[in-house]
């Protein structure tokens, strides 16, 4: 398997790749930029193509994503390109996730090269009409929000995972990491919401960067039950149409049930 080979995506390639990936992954091929997409090269024929998004920086996770066609399948080469895109990612972060339909092949491929767990995740695409839903108490973020913001969603986001049964631990800064965290969290306030009440932060939500749905969103556990939930993540949607955004989407715990009835509510 030492004749396999990575090299950057042509706009020749396309129609190629195209024809060799699976109709369910072929949107999400024309979605990825070329300059993150490698195709994978195999005695001098197209047995693949893998994507790799390397975070700002250690904060963030990274994202990967391998595709082997059909034919070539169960042959080791899936293992191999991971292998050469985990050490890419690992000169930049400590955590990357992927995402692929489901199924218990991919499942176990996931598993086998290291990834610490696999869950159903659900992929949610708004109607794109704005929801009249009350706003009080929502804002934009501001610097002097850090680190309640941020430490919130942290905080809830384990306890869910908790809740849904996910080994999902969190994670503690060092000095350094919080000063980065804080630089990050400034450049970042354009797209970053928190909903006020009784002079406490007790929700916090942050749009895609390209305002294209809502990347995370959380309400403190001691307010839930408040429609809390409901009014940050329809003013959120909101948000993305405004900017032009036609069908602002979302990811979203299977097993999440909280957010599930929430995000339904607002269409």
């Amino acid at each position: 398997m030492e004749g396999i080979m990575l090299r950057a995506c042509r706009d020749t390639d396309e129609n190629e790749l195209c024809q060799a990936t699976e109709s369910i992954y072929c949107e999400l091929l024309r979605k990825y930029s070329k300059s993150d997409i490698r195709v994978v090269i195999e005695d001098g024929r197209i047995a693949g193509w893998s994507y790799l998004r390397r975070p700002e920086n250690a904060l963030h996770a990274g994202f990967v994503f391998v595709y082997v066609v059909p034919s070539r399948r169960r042959q080791g080469i899936g293992t191999i390109v991971y292998r050469r895109l985990e050490a890419a990612l690992s000169a930049v972060c400590d955590n990357w996730w992927s995402s692929y339909a489901a199924s218990d092949a991919a499942d176990s491929f996931a598993l086998s090269v290291g990834f610490d767990y696999t869950n159903t995740n659900l992929y949610l695409v708004h109607h794109g009409m704005l929801v009249d839903y009350p706003s009080d108490g929502i804002r934009l973020c501001r610097p002097e929000d850090y680190p309640a913001a941020p430490d919130l969603w942290s905080r809830e986001y384990a306890a869910m995972h908790r809740r849904i049964g996910l080994p999902y631990e969190r994670k503690e800064l060092s000095e350094a990491q919080r000063e980065e965290e804080f630089r990050d969290f400034c450049a970042h306030i354009g797209n970053c919401y928190v909903l006020e009440t009784e002079g406490r932060i007790v929700g916090f939500g942050q749009l895609f960067d390209d305002g294209s749905g809502i990347g995370s969103i959380a309400i403190d556990r001691a307010y839930a039950g408040r429609g809390y939930g409901t009014r940050l993540a329809a003013y959120m949607t909101n948000a993305c149409i405004r900017r032009g955004c036609k069908n602002p989407c979302l990811y979203c715990e299977s097993g999440n049930e909280d957010a599930l009835h929430v995000y339904k509510k607002i269409g």
